[in-house]
């Protein structure tokens, strides 16, 4: 969440067009998206729980939350159901950041085992899905990066 709430920085006066993004509720929101796993935990398609269920769990989280935090916590669970039900046009930039997030992630994770292409199965699974078009060109960039880490490795006689 911190970290997709730094990429929110990202958005400038250059790339925030068609249709320009209120940066400061797409920060609320990468902020307050995942906060119901600090009591769900992170339910992945592995975990078993079926879509519904999981949704069910993390509003309940996310309502308990919410109503810890007094005044801010309708604002905040507000938030959450803006990006759950992808709502507005921020609501989907912060669901791109979070899909970006996650191949980030899986790729940093490739590059600490010096395994190239181990986690391809995060790529697949957002495959096609990114939205805005700079979220785009840094997936593209991202994609680069990894086939050069992969011909590098190959080369260097690893993996």
């Amino acid at each position: 969440m911190y970290r997709m709430g730094l990429m929110t920085f990202l958005l400038t006066e250059k790339n925030n067009i068609n249709p320009k993004l209120d940066v400061n509720r797409c920060l609320q929101i990468a902020l307050v998206h995942d906060l119901a796993e600090c009591i769900v935990g992170d339910l992945t398609p592995h975990c078993g729980v079926p879509p519904d269920e999981k949704h069910r769990r993390e509003s309940e989280a996310m309502k308990s939350i919410a109503d810890l935090t007094g005044i801010a916590g309708d604002r905040m669970f507000e938030l959450y159901q803006e990006y759950e039900n992808q709502a507005t046009p921020e609501a989907k930039f912060t669901k791109d950041l979070d899909r970006y997030d996650m191949i980030l992630q899986a790729f940093e994770y490739e590059k600490r085992e010096n395994s190239p292409k181990k986690l391809q199965e995060f790529f697949c699974a957002t495959e096609g899905k990114f939205q805005h078009p700079y979220i785009k060109e840094l997936v593209e960039e991202l994609y680069k990066q990894r086939d050069e880490f992969e011909n590098n490795t190959l080369l260097n006689g690893h993996a």
